[in-house]
């Protein structure tokens, strides 16, 4: 951007505006603010205000229940000074010891079905066999594996075609093998180091399955259908829940997106006893409204001048995109 489009501007004013300052500060397009460090290295008796975000912590708070409960709160443009640390940390610990139980239970009741849905596939995999399952895997002398392998893995394995083990593939799904090994009881540790170094990873039959696999089958398929009517109790559980605390979290949560950065925007203030200073570049085109943005405020003075009258400060002639799309509007 050409340096004769940009303006020097300073505003300063009593330290008790400064919140009020930066409030309107930060909703200002077109400004290229300095920096409180690069500042105070120029100007002796100058301190950068300090910024510790104490709603840091809170609005990572409220962004991973956002995560957990799988919602999106909305975002609103609405925000006021009027606020309590307390107040909003305490409505955000709240919800989230509330939603924590819910949404636990729903991680733990989706793994389930997983499991149960992994060991149904297997069982599919050996419907025909009129054998039990209870038989397979109370063997005195072999022991059983069922899972899944690495298609990549396939060659690896058969380096070892020489070891004591029978390996069986069923069905190839995706980048693995739905597959099945089994191996003498005393080999058992040598022949499960091998496929766990291919990146076998096994399925575990439940322990309420038994029979042939065609009643296994019926098991499995009547715990899966349980298992899912939970999952749904539970996801409208933590949707009531939601819905009955939804206008609070929209605002908070607005209140919070504000506040934080009202916090990042200390970083560009200077304080000088109980004053404060904020200087940086603004486009010619919006010194005029920056100028217009404070006059409410008391006490709070905004100077322009040319972009080089201060000759210690160097004109950035180089600016990021958010600048330049802003100058535009």
């Amino acid at each position: 951007m050409n340096k004769k489009k940009l303006r020097l501007f300073r505003i300063t004013g009593p330290s008790v505006e400064l919140d009020q300052t930066l409030e309107t500060f930060i909703t200002v397009p077109c400004v290229y603010p300095i920096k409180s460090n690069e500042f105070k290295e120029l100007v002796h008796g100058l301190a950068p205000v300090p910024t510790d975000n104490p709603w840091e912590n809170i609005a990572k708070t409220i962004s991973d229940i956002e995560k957990d409960i799988r919602i999106s709160i909305p975002e609103i443009d609405k925000h006021t000074l009027d606020y309590s640390l307390d107040d909003i940390r305490g409505f955000v610990q709240d919800m989230k010891q509330k939603f924590h139980g819910l949404t636990d239970h729903r991680n733990d009741t989706e793994k389930l079905i997983k499991k149960y849905e992994d060991a149904l596939t297997q069982v599919n995999n050996i419907i025909d066999l009129d054998i039990s399952l209870d038989d397979i895997f109370s063997c005195e002398y072999v022991d059983a594996r069922f899972g899944k392998l690495p298609v990549d893995s396939l060659d690896i394995l058969k380096l070892y075609d020489k070891k004591p083990f029978v390996f069986q593939t069923f069905k190839q799904e995706k980048n693995y093998y739905w597959c099945m090994y089994m191996s003498a009881h005393k080999n058992e540790k040598e022949i499960d180091n091998i496929f766990s170094s291919v990146y076998f990873e096994r399925v575990y039959i439940p322990d309420f399955v038994h029979g042939t696999p065609e009643s296994a089958r019926k098991s499995l398929e009547m715990e899966i259908t349980v298992a899912k009517e939970n999952l749904v109790d539970i996801n409208n559980e933590i949707k009531e829940l939601f819905d009955s605390n939804k206008d609070q979290m929209i605002q908070t949560k607005a209140e919070l997106d504000f506040l934080t950065k009202l916090y990042l925007a200390r970083k560009y203030v200077i304080a000088l006893g109980d004053k404060f200073n904020i200087s940086g570049f603004v486009h010619f085109k919006n010194a005029d409204y920056l100028e217009q943005k404070f006059e409410t405020l008391p006490g709070v003075e905004v100077s322009i001048m040319p972009a080089d009258f201060d000759k210690r400060l160097n004109v950035p002639g180089k600016l990021d995109k958010n600048f330049k799309k802003a100058c535009t509007l």
